[in-house]
């Protein structure tokens, strides 16, 4: 848990992600991870 402490918000993990398997703006982004809450 201290980890997810370390990286910050909600979703942090899910955006490093998703930015490692290739470069997107925040509109492509938001695309890709459809599936998550907007609320932080």
């Amino acid at each position: 848990m201290a980890a997810l402490d370390l990286l910050g918000r909600r979703w942090t993990l899910r955006v490093i992600w998703e930015l490692q398997q290739q470069p997107a703006g925040f509109r492509e982004l938001r695309r890709r991870c459809d599936g998550i809450s907007r609320a932080c």
